[in-house]
């Protein structure tokens, strides 16, 4: 067993170095990505979720294939690609931060932010992954190895993160159906940043609502 998580370690590092030279010789780009996709049709769809999946597994911002996959497959088929893409890749993440690497992934979120969100999923469960999954101001990638680490079972995790990603899946697959190409190259970056803006802003509203809330309970014996 133990020599299996040393080799399943070294191939991840290996993929890893891999996917960081070609990201940085520009091969990771989404706009060569598409094109790849656009001259193979048939295998598009399972290419996409791959890459998702790897990309997800990374690190790697994702949003560009969520818009990618709206302007290829329109905004139902891109949402159910990036799903099933996005799930996939956050199932890998939370196995290996639970079972492989959880003492490293246990040393990287020590820090006071995650200790109280592990509090809130003590206390409140799916709910938490909920919140984090529909709202898109929180980044998926590293909240994937930071809930490997929590007390979530692995079943809630795997459908909650299914059921509340398909909200900003939807979203950004319309998005990028309606402005295709210039939403993949960025140059509607602008429109995202807005959204995202508005998105951190009702989530700062939301969170000061909510503590407020909870203070005056504590405080009073008014149920509000």
């Amino acid at each position: 067993m133990k020599y299996g998580k040393l080799i399943a370690i070294a191939v991840l590092f290996l993929i890893m170095v891999a996917l960081f030279f070609l990201r940085r010789h520009g091969y990771v780009a989404p706009d060569k990505i598409f094109e790849f996709l656009r001259l193979h049709p048939i295998l598009a769809p399972f290419l996409f979720i791959i890459i998702f999946m790897l990309l997800t597994l990374f690190l790697v911002p994702t949003l560009p294939l969520n818009l990618g996959a709206g302007f290829l497959w329109g905004p139902v088929w891109g949402t159910v690609l990036t799903i099933i893409g996005a799930t996939l890749g956050a199932i890998c993440s939370f196995g290996l931060s639970r079972y492989l690497i959880k003492d490293y992934c246990g040393e990287r979120f020590r820090h006071a932010m995650w200790l109280h969100l592990k509090d809130y999923i003590s206390k409140y469960n799916w709910k938490v992954i909920a919140f984090v999954r529909i709202d898109p101001v929180f980044a998926s990638g590293p909240l994937n190895y930071f809930f490997g680490v929590t007390s979530i079972a692995f079943s809630t995790f795997i459908w909650s993160t299914a059921l509340f990603f398909i909200p900003p899946a939807f979203l950004f697959a319309s998005i990028g159906s309606i402005f295709g190409w210039v939403a993949i190259q960025g140059n509607a970056s602008d429109l995202i940043r807005s959204i995202i803006l508005v998105s951190a802003g009702a989530t700062i509203v939301c969170l000061f609502l909510f503590l407020a809330r909870k203070w005056a309970r504590k405080n009073s014996k008014i149920d509000i």
